[in-house]
């Protein structure tokens, strides 16, 4: 069951004044008086004075935004132009680590002259290509 809400025959009076920003002297009594007037008119007070202080901050300036937004751009290209890098870096290392492993294996076995050599075509690819991807990669950070 809903509590009825009190009503007060001054309250669009009060409320109307507020709105302009000045209580007419006759409405002061009342205001004074009536607990429902005297609630609107400390909301409306309050919500003037969080008014105020809502304008009086500062907003950034159109420079600092755009220099905020041109970083940010600056970033994210970084960031996307360094993927492929990064990639390409772990795929390197990652055949450098196999290259070395198939060559670990294959020096005991004289039997195999066809893979030796391909193991060391392929780190003599692998090894200075993973070189200077890493050295490029540093420089960058």
């Amino acid at each position: 069951m809903e509590m009825p809400t009190p009503e007060c025959p001054e309250e669009s009076k009060i409320s109307a004044a507020l709105a302009v920003g000045e209580i007419p002297a006759y409405l002061l009594p009342h205001l004074s008086t009536c607990p429902i007037c005297a609630a609107i008119h400390s909301t409306a007070m309050q919500m003037r004075l969080l008014a105020s202080h809502l304008a009086a901050e500062a907003a950034p300036s159109a420079t600092s935004m755009w220099w905020r937004v041109t970083l940010r751009m600056r970033r994210e290209g970084v960031r996307r132009a360094e993927k492929p890098l990064i990639w390409m870096t772990r795929i390197s290392c990652g055949v450098a680590a196999l290259t070395a492993a198939l060559l670990a294996l294959s020096i005991p076995m004289p039997s195999h002259p066809a893979a030796e050599i391909g193991c060391l075509a392929l780190s003599a690819v692998v090894i200075p290509v993973s070189i200077i991807l890493w050295g490029w990669s540093r420089s960058k950070i």
